[in-house]
């Protein structure tokens, strides 16, 4: 007989109170729905309200905001979780009101939601509402699977946080996501920097530290679980629809990070081969770009190297450098997919408009084009916007 399946719950990441609490694992192994019910939960024991966060405006629209407990009145968990008294949820105005049923067979809404909806998109037109009484504030798919964030989405972030917490202290703050990527702005922002080294099962906490004009200490907490995996205790049943050779799958059944096979170095080279070295400090790793000319071939080379190598054996007068740092040195540039004036920098933007860029593993690859992302987008120009 199969193991039978179990669900996440935040019984774990709750023993932590922290403010923050980023949820990760594989897809549809029951994250979102745990929120979902602790909401509906904590509504029904203490009368604080929950509220739902997306991105995009279009997220929290017609059916797909009204859809999104639809999971939660399938399971009968509305009953179970107000001991009967409530049996439905109706979405209206961007709002969820629980709902019974009246002697006359009719759907009757509560007066008050117990749950609003937004979209960080729109957070600046939030400011001027009122959301009192919030206890928990979820943000679903705080990582998109197409990579693709806001300008400033963190700023934006918080600012809605600002919005619905206003001067208390009493909400709990849930980002939830698929294990899409361990590069995303928010653990950039959080500095939560060893992402890519937890595991299934694994729990991780934090404590930052911030002196108010007084002197005294405002201590923010951050607690990270990644999600053990369902593979560990016999799967999902819908695995069977996803046994491909693709290691990205892997994020559905296992929960893997869902990261690309980045292509590996076509062939064997000598120090004598490296035409040119490229550095890029991405904050959290320094990746070496070497042109490696074999024969009749040219190709770029990238791997992962120690801070202290890098400080070994970086030539300051003859490589170039590139970083989000804002400096006047004339050989460090922002962005390597750019061909700048200076003609040594055509080559590494040629390899990323050719593919001719291969890897070391595919971690180097998905940092690479992280910060290529990133630095496209990034210049003095966006800093006010």
């Amino acid at each position: 007989m199969a193991a039978k399946m179990r669900y996440y719950n935040t019984t774990a990441i709750n023993k932590t109170d922290s403010h923050y609490n980023f949820i990760i694992g594989e897809r549809s192994n029951g994250k979102t729905t745990a929120l979902l019910r602790d909401i509906i939960s904590m509504f029904y024991q203490t009368g604080q309200k929950g509220a739902i966060v997306r991105q995009m405006e279009e997220d929290i629209k017609g059916h797909k905001g009204a859809s999104l407990f639809s999971g939660v009145i399938a399971g009968d968990m509305v009953s179970e979780l107000t001991d009967d008294e409530y049996q439905g949820i109706i979405f209206r105005n961007r709002a969820y009101y629980l709902t019974k049923i009246d002697d006359d067979g009719k759907q009757i809404a509560m007066k008050e939601p117990f749950a609003h909806i937004f979209a960080v998109s729109q957070s600046i037109h939030y400011k001027s509402n009122s959301y009192p009484n919030i206890g928990i504030i979820m943000f679903d798919e705080f990582m998109r699977a197409d990579h693709v964030y806001l300008q400033d989405e963190v700023l934006m972030f918080l600012n809605l946080v600002s919005t619905l917490v206003r001067d208390k202290a009493e909400a709990k703050i849930y980002l939830i996501a698929n294990t899409v990527s361990w590069n995303c702005p928010y653990f950039k922002k959080f500095g939560l920097r060893d992402i890519n080294k937890m595991k299934p099962g694994d729990l991780a906490k934090f404590e930052y530290k911030k002196k108010r004009p007084t002197g005294v200490d405002v201590i923010m907490k951050v607690a990270v679980e990644y999600c053990e995996d369902t593979a560990s205790y016999g799967g999902k049943p819908s695995d069977v629809y996803f046994a491909i050779d693709d290691e990205r799958t892997n994020m559905i059944t296992d929960g893997d990070f869902a990261i690309p096979t980045y292509p590996s170095c076509p062939h064997h080279f000598k120090k004598s081969d490296v035409r040119m070295v490229y550095w890029i400090l991405t904050g959290d790793e320094v990746l070496r770009a070497r042109l490696i000319k074999v024969d009749r071939q040219l190709f770029v080379f990238v791997d992962t190297v120690e801070q202290v190598v890098f400080e070994g054996i970086a030539d300051e007068r003859r490589d170039l450098f590139y970083s989000l740092e804002f400096t006047g040195r004339r050989n460090h540039y922002t962005c390597p997919q750019r061909p700048y004036q200076d003609p040594r920098t055509h080559y590494l933007a040629n390899a990323f408009a050719t593919n001719r860029l291969f890897f070391d593993c595919n971690d180097t690859g998905e940092n690479l084009m992280y910060y290529a992302g990133e630095s496209h987008k990034w210049s003095v120009m966006t800093l006010g916007s």
